[in-house]
């Protein structure tokens, strides 16, 4: 069998609805397994997101109420805390923005 002629026999065995079939079934499945990922994982960021916000309205408070009982420098550290706090809030809202727009791509 020449080569040409192996290469047209796999293009046919290649080229069965069966074979299309299957490949479609394991793409659909892969897909199932990513969406599945994709919603823990957006489960897990908001979560996390929740969590830096209240970390950020307690430190706040607490280093207002520092401010008002005269001790500056602990307030500066948790307000620094806030700083970076606010900071992974908004990552985290880039992260879901980013999901959101995938799945408006779907």
């Amino acid at each position: 069998m020449s080569h040409q002629e192996k290469i047209q026999r796999i293009n046919a065995e290649l080229n069965t609805t069966e074979t299309w079939s299957k490949r479609w079934q394991v793409e659909r499945e892969h897909n199932e397994r990513l969406c599945k990922a994709a919603s823990l994982v957006r489960e897990g960021i908001q979560q996390l997101r929740a969590r830096a916000i209240e970390r950020y309205t307690h430190n706040q408070r607490y280093a207002a109420d520092l401010r008002t009982a005269d001790d500056p420098k602990r307030a500066d550290v948790y307000e620094r805390m806030c700083v970076v706090q606010s900071g992974m809030v908004r990552a985290l809202d880039d992260v879901l923005e980013l999901l959101d727009r995938v799945d408006r791509a779907e």
